[in-house]
């Protein structure tokens, strides 16, 4: 049996098992003895069939690759979408607290935020201003006395059950109120 040939994205091309399968049932009609020829031509028939049904199943396979392509494609499209929505969210989150001029015009449904604390700044009375790793800066709205706070501890914030924010010290389990400051 000839050989079925592959190209580009799965996608049969039997051309070549095609051709020398026909040019061999051609030659078949040179062959002199009755029963011989047809034999010859049943021979090549099978040929034929064979290259057929290969490149068929090629077509098959191929189409199955593209549509499971596809369907990948797909799901990484929604997957980008909605960490672009989380991204767009996470940055959002607390801006209602924002002069209305720095206000984003889609604020966050998010209920709370996990980030990264890049820099700690304090002043005399103690209270501290943090700068987290999604660029927000939160300041202490409470007098509360705090274990050392330290840059790379995470911290989550929530939203208050009145109004507000809460941010939590996950290292050190504490909570204190919260107000974002840009």
């Amino acid at each position: 049996m000839q050989k079925v040939f592959l190209i580009g994205l799965g996608l049969s091309l039997a051309v070549p098992a095609y051709a020398d399968s026909l040019e061999a049932f051609k030659a078949c009609a040179l062959v002199a003895d009755d029963s011989a020829r047809l034999a010859c031509f049943d021979k090549e028939m099978i040929a034929i069939d064979a290259v057929s049904a290969q490149a068929a199943k090629n077509r098959a396979i191929a189409t199955q690759a593209k549509v499971r392509t596809d369907a990948a494609k797909a799901d990484s499209d929604r997957l980008a979408e909605a960490e672009r929505i989380l991204r767009a969210r996470k940055e959002s989150f607390g801006a209602e607290q924002l002069p209305a001029v720095q206000r984003l015009k889609d604020l966050s449904e998010l209920n709370q935020l996990d980030a990264i604390i890049v820099e700690v700044l304090t002043n005399s009375l103690g209270d501290f201003t943090l700068v987290l790793d999604n660029g927000q800066i939160w300041k202490q709205t409470e007098s509360a006395t705090l274990p050392p706070i330290r840059n790379g501890d995470v911290v989550r914030i929530k939203k208050g059950s009145i109004s507000g924010f809460r941010m939590t010290f996950l290292k050190m389990g504490r909570t204190v109120s919260v107000k974002r400051f840009k």
